[in-house]
């Protein structure tokens, strides 16, 4: 069962990452992401610290984190499919749509998307690129 657990959880976890870092504009993606990190880092330290140092009963700190669960599920009914996905497998009149859904969500409201280019969503090697440029 904790087997299970631990996978739900951390895939919750880099689904939730993803899903946030995507629908951030391109020069707020770092800043976004790395909050998610740090929040994640900081509120297991204060449960750890907590349960092992503040409380002899973890009720409070149980019931504070089934109250986020249970926010975090009504608010995942809101979530739009990555629309990087969406053009990777050639669905783009959804990505527009969920871009388009996203820019309303950010308070964008003059946002008007009609067509996507073809983009290829590929790896650059850099240590290829550099050896392509510097002809060796």
């Amino acid at each position: 069962m904790c087997f299970y657990l631990g996978m739900g959880l951390i895939g919750r976890f880099t689904c939730g990452f993803v899903l946030l870092t995507e629908s951030l504009a391109k020069k707020d993606q770092a800043l976004g992401g790395t909050a998610s990190m740090i929040g994640d880092v900081v509120a297991t330290l204060y449960i750890t610290f907590f349960l092992r140092y503040i409380s002899n009963d973890a009720f409070t700190i149980i019931w504070i984190g089934f109250s986020l669960n249970i926010v975090a599920f009504i608010m995942s009914f809101w979530i739009v499919e990555s629309p990087v996905w969406l053009v990777s497998v050639g669905r783009n009149d959804e990505a527009i749509k969920n871009l388009k859904y996203i820019a309303k969500l950010n308070g964008t409201k003059d946002f008007e998307l009609l067509e996507l280019r073809d983009v290829t969503f590929e790896t650059i090697d850099p240590e290829k690129e550099k050896n392509q440029v510097t002809g060796s």
